[in-house]
């Protein structure tokens, strides 16, 4: 803990010192706090978009730029910027559901949408796919999943080092979670996990869907195994916690099935 500590003590000294940048000290912030302290992620992610607006408007000389307009979503603005506004889009979608103000959400939506399309973007896609499913249009997110892999995949190929730059296998996790909790084809979901280990063997998402299979399969200390698995490629206390709390969960079960006889 004291190491995260720390770590947001110099996130914070980079911003001190680098306020009027493009944005993407604020964006990197933005993803440090994502989980922990959401308010102050949305914030930071709507300042990176800010100085973004800022960097264009000073280097196209037109004052008019905005947020809605053909510039933002160019070839040229920073990822970080095409990101941010991702991340806004999902947070207000969020923030629209739970205080069921409607115009909120399909305001959210509308402006993914274009996102999306402007920018043929493999993370505006996943995270836009991650919006839909948090909505249950399963159908929408496992398209946009597809098409997120499939782009990551081309970068890959296209990159100058294809066997060091990896796809990010996110889209294809996403999607194994899809089959998992739907129950629609667990023999593919397999499938896709062992591709996906021979990808990046060092996401916990991988480790956390395979417990899922074997809790399917009620092989609870199986579960327990791979749960312990991701806990080891975790990156955040947040993961930590929460696969260790899934961990205790299936040791409660395992034990209430030995008072009943049952194990």
């Amino acid at each position: 803990l004291s190491l995260l500590t720390e770590a947001e003590k110099i996130y914070d000294q980079a911003v001190t010192l680098d306020k009027n940048s493009n944005g993407e000290v604020y964006y990197q912030r933005a993803q440090f706090n994502l989980e922990q302290n959401p308010e102050k992620s949305l914030q930071d992610f709507e300042m990176c978009v800010k100085l973004g607006l800022k960097r264009i408007q000073l280097e196209s000389g037109d004052n008019n730029v905005s947020a809605n307009s053909n510039n933002l979503y160019s070839p040229e603005m920073p990822l970080a910027i095409v990101k941010s506004l991702g991340f806004i889009n999902f947070m207000n979608v969020q923030l629209g559901s739970l205080e069921q103000d409607q115009e909120i959400v399909t305001e959210a939506l509308k402006n993914f949408d274009i996102l999306t399309k402007k920018t043929n973007s493999s993370d505006i896609m996943l995270l836009y796919g991650q919006t839909l499913e948090s909505m249950n249009r399963i159908d929408e997110a496992h398209e946009l999943y597809t098409k997120s892999l499939q782009l990551e995949k081309i970068k890959s190929e296209n990159s100058k080092f294809p066997n060091i730059y990896k796809p990010n296998i996110k889209p294809l996790i996403r999607k194994i979670f899809l089959l998992i909790s739907t129950g629609k084809n667990i023999v593919e979901a397999v499938k896709l996990l062992v591709q996906s280990l021979e990808i990046d063997s060092t996401q916990p998402d991988i480790f956390e869907a395979l417990a899922m299979i074997q809790l399917n399969g009620k092989d609870l200390n199986a579960a327990i195994s791979q749960l312990e698995k991701a806990i080891e490629c975790s990156r955040s206390r947040e993961e930590i916690y929460n696969y260790f709390c899934k961990i205790l969960s299936v040791k409660a079960k395992i034990d209430l099935l030995k008072d009943f006889g049952l194990r």
